[in-house]
């Protein structure tokens, strides 16, 4: 058989139909309220998301609105780190989920807005996949279901734990799609169109970024051709330029705090084979994942036995439509494994290509979790199941296609099917819509841990000392990690008059009006030591005021 005759991208697209495209996002929104239970029964109340990560990115959607309402630099806060505030470059802003957020927040509580942008997250990113795939040749029901393949994905669900910039995978699509279009087109308009989306790209997460670079080098060679791709880079590099260049100044005189160690964020080679934590599956397979040593937000690597005998099949009747996307799928697979292989938790010793590019990019060791890689795997995955039953399975009898596509979408969500959503209540004390009311003349506080008080910042305003980025500037950090607060209640250290002087000095110099302790921490005598007057209010020990 001729693989021509199955080569689904060379046929004749009509045009969309609107009315099929909004029927397909309702199946994406119904899809996502399903699988991300119990998040809608909990959407006003709780976060979708856990209580560390979950908090920053709730504060960064805040944060995002407060500076475009003062109209202030969005990169750049003097709500964290009092008194002199600390750069956001390095900061997982993820500025367009915060324009996303934004009219949401206007109207109604922050809960709502994070929930809101988690959901179209995900229709969002089925929904690009699906475009992708039609623009490629895919007819509508695979292009459907090769949507549901990226954007249900173990890896989407395992990002949402905590990521909420990675959860925006419709910029992955969305960038491989313009930039594919304007190869084809070839006009000058399309390459730079093609830029635009990159830069929102950039806007979004810096890996999404780096994985749409190396996608477009792969692109040139596979469309043979230089000058669009490089039209539509370099667009993407000059309107970045206001970040980039701040940044490389930053990186060329500060180190920074909160890089991670590649090899703890590596893909397991088993990985790919067994579903992980994030799975419905998880206690069946708990006994190999459990080996893997990953976090769970960086554990889905679950390719699925359906996709790749779906693939498999697709190449042995030679659809060469999908070679390319299965090529592309397996370059970035192989980038998640890490700078060493590893197999059921024990780590080799030969180098991997993921070494050998942070050799070459000494500044990509700032990103430092390879796994991420395994977003664009699912990309070239997924297209090239699209294309795969496109081409085998045939349009007509309509009636059996449905029926074989209607298999292959339930398989699909019974592989990946995830473990129930993980959400984290938002209660708020009063003594936070208490401080709300209080004037700002530049009063701050001090919270402990300091990624909770980030979270009820979005409800005092006030500025508080330390915070939670995803890169911190190496001074800024150790100012942290030895104030003598810190220290006093990390380190057990005994209540010293020396040590009261410090600690009274340190809270003069930062304006510090409350000290507040959460969690376990707030069974801790500090208010003793200090001899301040203390509430504690639903397991928050609230210190203060200070004053003097």
């Amino acid at each position: 058989m001729d693989g021509r005759d199955l080569d689904a991208s060379e046929r004749p697209r009509a045009q969309p139909s609107w009315w099929l495209v909004a029927g397909v996002a309702l199946g994406y929104l119904a899809v996502t309220l399903v699988l991300t239970r119990p998040g809608l029964a909990r959407f006003t109340t709780h976060f979708m998301a856990d209580d560390i990560d979950g908090y920053q990115n709730a504060w960064t959607l805040w944060w995002i609105k407060t500076a475009l309402l003062r109209g202030t630099w969005p990169w750049w806060t003097d709500r964290l780190f009092a008194p002199d505030g600390i750069s956001l470059y390095f900061h997982t802003l993820a500025l367009t989920n915060g324009l996303i957020a934004l009219p949401v927040q206007l109207l109604g509580p922050l809960t709502v807005a994070y929930n809101v942008v988690v959901v179209l997250s995900f229709v969002a990113s089925g929904l690009a996949l699906y475009g992708l795939a039609r623009h490629c040749g895919a007819d509508p029901g695979p292009a459907f279901v090769a949507g549901c393949l990226y954007t249900f994905s173990p890896f989407h669900f395992a990002q949402g734990i905590a990521h909420l910039n990675m959860l925006a995978l419709q910029w992955l699509p969305l960038y491989v799609w313009a930039l594919l279009a304007a190869c084809r087109d070839a006009r000058l308009g399309s390459g730079i169109l093609a830029g635009l989306v990159l830069f929102g790209v950039v806007l979004t997460d810096y890996y999404f970024a780096l994985f749409c670079g190396l996608a477009t080098g792969l692109i040139a060679l596979w469309q043979r051709t230089w000058r669009v791709p490089a039209l539509a880079l370099g667009t993407g590099v000059a309107l970045s330029l206001p970040l980039g260049i701040p940044m490389l100044r930053l990186v060329a005189h500060t180190a920074l705090a909160g890089t991670h160690d590649p090899a703890d964020f590596s893909v397991d080679l088993l990985g790919w084979l067994v579903p992980g934590e994030v799975s419905l599956w998880a206690s069946t397979t708990a006994p190999i994942w459990r080996r893997f040593g990953v976090y769970p937000e960086e554990s889905g690597a679950y390719l699925g036995l359906i996709p790749v005998v779906i693939v498999a099949l697709g190449l042995r009747a030679r659809v060469r439509a999908i070679v390319p996307w299965v090529i592309g799928a397996a370059i970035f697979a192989v980038l998640a494994l890490g700078p060493w292989l590893h197999v059921a938790g024990l780590r080799g010793f030969v180098p991997l290509p993921y070494f050998v590019l942070t050799t070459v990019m000494p500044l990509f060791a700032l990103a430092g979790v390879p796994d991420r890689f395994m977003a664009m795997t699912y990309l070239g995955l997924a297209v090239a199941v699209g294309l795969a039953l496109t081409a085998l399975v045939p349009a007509r009898p309509a009636a059996r296609r449905a029926v074989v596509l209607a298999l292959v979408f339930v398989g699909l969500l019974v592989e990946y099917a995830p473990r129930p959503y993980t959400t984290t209540r938002f209660a708020i004390p009063t003594f936070y819509t208490e401080l709300a009311r209080e004037a700002d003349v530049g009063q701050s506080v001090l919270e402990l841990p300091s990624g909770t008080g980030m979270l009820y910042q979005t409800v005092h305003g006030k500025r508080i000392v330390g915070g939670y980025v995803s890169r911190t500037p190496r001074p800024q950090y150790e100012a942290l990690v030895t104030h003598p607060v810190v220290r006093f209640v990390a380190e057990g250290l005994p209540c010293t008059e020396a040590l009261r002087a410090e600690i009274r000095d340190r809270l003069r110099h930062e304006s510090v009006r409350w000290i507040v302790l959460h969690g376990p921490l707030a069974r801790h005598p500090l208010h003793a030591c200090l001899g301040l007057p203390v509430r504690v209010e639903a397991g928050v020990a609230i210190i203060g005021p200070i004053t003097g």
